[in-house]
């Protein structure tokens, strides 16, 4: 747990040279690493929806089947990555105006990138273990070579 004493408001924080020409530098790999994430995912829907519509045009029935799992996964990604970008954006806004709100917004998006992180890395660790579980009841060794 935090300390009480760690909770209270401060006030008057100042940022030197160095911390800001840290910020300016982490905000040009967070914006870059955002882009291309974005890119990456636009061009993986794209892959998906060339490759999945002649099935779909043959037979249409298992349409949410195949596009569902790829919209969750669409949505998965593009969370942190927008959480990211807005890091990005709002602190290159702080830099320049010397404005403290945007550093504000701007560390809030951070947290929340990382959060969206965290908790996906728990949901996923609970999957892998529930797995995990599941195969040494059922008694399968699928790692049998």
């Amino acid at each position: 747990m935090e300390n009480p004493s760690d909770q209270i408001e401060p006030t008057g924080i100042n940022f030197d040279s160095v911390c800001i020409d840290n910020l300016r530098r982490t905000r040009k790999w967070t914006k870059f690493l955002s882009l291309l994430g974005l890119f990456m995912l636009v061009i993986m829907l794209i892959i998906f929806l060339i490759t999945t519509i002649p099935s779909l045009m043959s037979n249409g029935k298992y349409l949410s089947l195949s596009i569902l799992p790829m919209l969750l996964i669409a949505v998965i990604y593009f969370f942190p990555l927008y959480y990211l970008f807005q890091f990005s954006r709002y602190s290159k806004l702080a830099i320049t105006h010397h404005d403290t709100k945007n550093l504000s917004i701007s560390i809030k998006y951070l947290r929340m990138h990382y959060t969206f992180l965290g908790i996906l890395v728990i949901i996923m660790m609970l999957l892998y273990s529930a797995i995990a579980v599941a195969l040494i009841i059922s008694g399968k060794n699928f790692f049998h070579f």
